[in-house]
């Protein structure tokens, strides 16, 4: 699966609010259009939607790409911080998104596609075959994560 190099490495922010709110929404809809172990970690759609909730404007679409990223987190519960994914010319680990999550101002101004998504991300992984999915320890590439220092703060 492939998203155009555009949307790989930032967050659209010059569209239109309905454009950057449909394309969140779209992340969701190929996310869970494949069962969830078929993704081995899914740290693409976690990279792009924690990126619309550090930088989009819009605070209904902020508010529901953080509604939307708790729910993607649900199976990461017992895995280590130092999880890592591809992100730009860095990587964003699973500690970084986490702490974005726990210092986010919340405004509770959901949308309706914010319910319907958390609603259905739910279902999806609880859709699995022995239960709800939880990732293992998953590494991105090497058997050890990029140096703290690379890591991507802006």
């Amino acid at each position: 699966m492939e998203w155009p190099d555009v949307i790989n490495s930032r967050w659209l922010a010059e569209l239109p609010t309905e454009a950057r709110t449909s394309t969140l929404y779209a992340i969701v809809e190929v996310l869970i259009s494949r069962p969830i172990e078929w993704w081995e970690g899914y740290g693409w759609a976690l990279t792009l939607v924690d990126e619309a909730r550090r930088t989009e404007r819009d605070e209904r679409t902020k508010e529901s790409a953080t509604v939307i990223l708790e729910a993607l987190l649900v199976p990461f519960k017992d895995s280590p911080d130092g999880n890592w994914w591809s992100w730009g010319d860095g990587y964003k680990t699973l500690g970084y998104i986490r702490k974005g999550l726990a210092k986010q101002r919340r405004s509770q101004l959901w949308s309706a596609g914010a319910i319907k998504y958390r609603k259905r991300i739910k279902e999806w992984i609880e859709a699995y075959e022995n239960g709800p999915y939880i990732f293992p320890n998953l590494l991105e590439g090497e058997d050890t994560p990029p140096s703290e220092s690379s890591e991507d703060r802006s």
